[in-house]
């Protein structure tokens, strides 16, 4: 459970010991609580004038819980539980080395070994000190009562291993490893480089193919120079491709030859024969250079 829903849950408890008319609750500390937890046990707290920093959890993994107390009763639970430590009556609880169900009252764990410190007047940090200081006393001991040359050797062996030292021709997986991590980000460097300029101005699109005028197009034109010398243009019928003569003088200039058939003046319809000449100027343009109409 998260400290904030933990302080939640106990909020309610005081609000249910409030409904169940108390006014008054004490800190109920774990079996394994801390020198903070300590500090905060053994005293009779109002429950109006009480802050979220009066009742648990007091930090993280914190176990300690509050109990109710009558207007006349004292705060005396951290006593009752060294009593209980005291007589070797306490309940079960668990390693926290290897979670495994012992005694109460045992300082170590008969699974894993583990050394567990009841509550005491210093904390659990000072027993855990004294314990310390007594492990290392019993080796010093010992290795005073070495031989000489196994002596020498604990001296040269230290608190620390020698360090190893690389043959030459040993592969280094680290060295290695950098250097593949270098290539790597030279490569999307590249590559992020390559993109940029290939969206920049300096990309080039493909040039447009040239327009080249056809003897067909120049037949088409020289139809519609024709139709505004008519007297009648919306009666022009003009002769096909196939039967009239269409000759390329150069790349751009041509030589039409051909009949239209549309009225006249007095709605007669009659046959003109016409020879144009065009010349191509740009895609959309093109100029007249000769145009002549035989009726």
């Amino acid at each position: 459970m998260g400290s904030y829903a933990t302080k939640a849950f106990f909020k309610k408890k005081l609000q249910e010991f409030i409904e169940d008319e108390y006014k008054y609750f004490e800190v109920a500390p774990a079996v394994d609580c801390c020198p903070k937890c300590e500090k905060k046990a053994n005293k009779k707290i109002a429950i109006a004038t009480a802050t979220k920093d009066d009742y648990p959890p007091f930090h993280r993994k914190c176990t300690c819980s509050i109990l109710p107390l009558d207007d006349d009763q004292e705060a005396d639970s951290l006593n009752r539980i060294r009593a209980q430590y005291a007589s070797g009556e306490f309940p079960m609880k668990r390693c926290p080395h290897c979670s495994e169900w012992m005694a109460g009252n045992a300082q170590q764990c008969t699974k894993c070994g583990g050394f567990i410190i009841p509550v005491s007047k210093g904390g659990f940090m000072d027993e855990f000190e004294k314990i310390k200081r007594d492990a290392l006393h019993s080796v010093q001991e010992v290795e005073s009562k070495a031989p000489p040359a196994e002596q020498s050797f604990l001296d040269q062996l230290g608190d620390t291993p020698p360090p190893v030292k690389e043959s030459p021709t040993s592969f280094n997986f680290k060295r290695v490893g950098k250097a593949i991590g270098i290539l790597i980000c030279l490569a999307v460097v590249l590559s992020l480089l390559g993109a940029y300029l290939k969206g920049t101005s300096y990309y080039n699109p493909p040039a447009q193919p040239q327009y080249k005028p056809s003897k067909f197009d120049a037949f088409v034109m020289c139809q519609q120079f024709v139709e505004k010398k008519l007297k009648a243009p919306s009666t022009a019928d003009f002769a096909s491709s196939t039967e009239s003569t269409l000759t390329a003088i150069d790349r751009n200039t041509f030589m039409i030859i051909s009949y239209v058939d549309a009225q006249n003046s007095f709605g007669a319809k009659l046959r003109n024969h016409y020879a144009c000449k065009v010349q191509h100027v740009d895609d959309k343009n093109w100029k007249l250079l000769d145009l002549a109409i035989n009726n």
